[in-house]
């Protein structure tokens, strides 16, 4: 059956999914002003199920020096938006 679509009250049907792990992409670089990152939130099975995107400036862009402070930033951000 080949019709248009039906039109029906809304209603919002909610998936919950649990992240146990997440994996970080370096976008862009701007010298000495920002970084654009993109945090990829991954299952168990770690595969992608969604992303958060962050723009590092001021002070917390000066303060990257390796690594492990972005990994730290990340974890901090994460936890605040549970």
């Amino acid at each position: 059956m080949n019709r248009d679509p039906v039109e029906i009250t809304p209603y919002t049907i909610t998936e919950v999914k649990t992240v146990k792990y997440f994996n970080i992409q370096i976008g862009s670089v701007e010298l000495f002003t920002k970084a654009d990152i993109r945090i990829l939130l991954l299952n168990e099975n770690k595969q992608v199920i969604d992303y958060k995107d962050i723009e590092l400036t001021g002070q917390d862009y000066l303060d990257w020096k390796d690594d492990s402070y972005i990994i730290d930033k990340v974890k901090q951000i994460l936890a605040s938006s549970q």
